[in-house]
């Protein structure tokens, strides 16, 4: 099965599910601006709370142990972590859940 090190070095944009590593397809321009919008909205909450981490798309997720779908990581479209991140310079994927997690739906979601 793969690994979290075998995903950090695929190209693009995938997630490790059940031991595979699935691509995931770019989004267009409204997702875009939809998704950033909410980061930016996300950062403004954190800075006004004095607290957290506003992180927009393309983040990885190490999930602590799989989900029942066997998802270990994710990357939502923009997230939100009230809990203490790592120091900045960290190229790995943050460890753990956010405390909010944001997906935009694209045109193929129903």
């Amino acid at each position: 099965p793969a690994t979290l090190d075998d995903l950090m070095r695929v190209e693009g944009k995938a997630e490790l599910v059940g031991g595979r590593i699935v691509h995931l397809m770019p989004s267009g321009e409204y997702h875009g601006d939809i998704a950033f919008d909410i980061a930016i909205h996300l950062r403004e909450h954190a800075k006004v709370l004095g607290r957290g981490k506003a992180h927009s798309d393309n983040v990885g997720f190490a999930l602590p142990a799989p989900l029942t779908s066997g998802r270990m990581s994710f990357s939502p479209d923009a997230a939100f972590r009230d809990i203490p991140t790592p120091p900045r310079g960290n190229t790995r994927f943050v460890a753990g859940f956010p405390t909010l997690a944001v997906e935009v739906r694209s045109d193929n979601d129903y």
